[in-house]
């Protein structure tokens, strides 16, 4: 055409457009044609069938749009599903709180593995799990201080009824021996009078044994290997003849750190415990005796059982002493009064039930704890807990440079 002529021939400009060459639309391009001269000889074309690009034009807009289509139903039914199952989750979440939230700690979810919900669910259930933990921490250190406030206020009540027991004692105890004294050595009632100088011995040992149980260590405090105290006590007993036919094992830590106490006191502990297994184990059996230091860093707190965790809350660093038989036992519903003055699982005549209520009192004055587990036929076993004391010594020198590392 003359417009296409005069572009591309003659001021030498490209040209593209619709044109209609032959007998049909094109989409054409002309582009001048240069000699060596630079002088313009003529013009190449070159063109498509618009029918057949405007067929692909048509072909290329279906397809997309049916792709995008097809995407947007993929998205919304993955959309759909995602959102059910959030919402889902959400409504078993919630569902779960309201459950813990009345007490019940031992709820799980269900770990969800065709979904990616299986770590929120892992992570929701160690967090119950968590909570389960500190739930029985709480109450065991609960029932700790009860316990202790409740055998405190015994204490009490034992040490005022001492007191007012001790006088009268006294009195009968000088009036019967001053009688016995003025009668004569054939009287028939020496006899009874030694009966009543006897029993009334007796009832100030039970009297002096109440203040022991009710009054703080009278000796002095003052820093203790604890495993030369436990070798000591053994070496009081062993030897005697209640302890003939019974092995008795020991494992003793080494470098503990010093406790603070009354030397006296903790072997009058030892003792009644050692001479209680001995009791349970008529027919020959096993005492160990054991110690560790149990420490709160860098992570002991963590892994240790509920009675260490609770000791660790009161002192950073303690000293664990085990004492275990293999006795007959005792049964469990005995366990949670063991520790009461008067109260005793020995035959009649065996015992006043104040030996283990000594022992509770004189570690608790010296701010430890005491704890118990038997089972009937299985032997018991005695945990003694002392908080160890820091006072520069090689021992409690190297467990700082431990936790320095650690």
């Amino acid at each position: 055409s003359k417009e296409v002529y005069e572009r591309v021939v003659k001021e030498g400009k490209d040209w593209v457009g619709r044109a209609f060459v032959v007998n049909d639309w094109y989409l054409s391009s002309y582009v001048p044609i240069y000699n060596i001269a630079n002088d313009i000889i003529g013009m190449l074309y070159v063109g498509i069938l618009e029918a057949k690009y405007r067929d692909i034009w048509l072909y290329a807009m279906w397809v997309f749009l049916g792709v995008t289509t097809l995407g947007m139903i993929v998205a919304f039914v993955i959309s759909f599903r995602m959102g059910h199952t959030i919402i889902e989750r959400i409504r078993i979440l919630k569902q779960a709180t309201e459950t813990i939230g009345t007490g019940d700690l031992g709820y799980r979810l269900p770990c969800s593995k065709s979904s990616d919900f299986g770590m929120l669910d892992e992570a929701f259930n160690d967090m119950v799990t968590s909570l389960r933990d500190r739930d029985e921490r709480l109450k065991k250190a609960l029932q700790q201080l009860t316990e202790t406030e409740r055998l405190v206020s015994l204490g009490q009540m034992s040490a005022g009824v001492a007191h007012e027991m001790n006088n009268p004692l006294g009195g009968i105890l000088l009036y019967s021996n001053l009688v016995l004294e003025e009668l004569p050595e054939d009287s028939p009632a020496r006899e009874n009078m030694n009966k009543i100088v006897y029993q009334t011995n007796r009832c100030r040992e039970i009297v002096q044994n109440l203040l022991d149980f009710a009054r703080p260590p009278s000796g002095e405090m003052v820093p203790l290997d604890i495993n030369d105290v436990l070798l000591t006590s053994l070496g009081l007993v062993k030897d005697q003849s209640m302890f003939r036919g019974m092995a008795i094992e020991t494992d003793f830590a080494d470098g503990l750190p010093d406790v603070h106490g009354d030397r006296s006191r903790l072997e009058q502990v030892f003792l009644n415990l050692f001479i209680n297994a001995s009791d349970s184990m008529t027919e020959g059996g096993r005492l160990t005796v054991t110690t560790k230091l149990i420490s709160r860093f860098p992570s002991g707190a963590e892994e240790g059982t509920e009675m260490e965790r609770i000791c660790l809350l009161a002192s950073p660093h303690t000293i664990k002493i085990t004492i275990s038989d293999t006795g007959k036992g005792i049964d469990k519903a005995y366990l949670a009064h063991i520790f009461e003055p008067f109260f005793t699982t020995k035959d009649p005549g065996h015992g006043t039930g104040l030996g283990l209520s000594i022992v509770y009192g004189i570690v608790r004055k010296h701010d430890g704890f005491v704890d118990v587990e038997s089972e009937p036929g299985r032997g018991t076993t005695f945990f003694i807990f002392l908080p160890a004391k820091g006072d520069g010594s090689p021992a409690w020198t190297k467990i700082m440079e431990d936790i320095e590392v650690g």
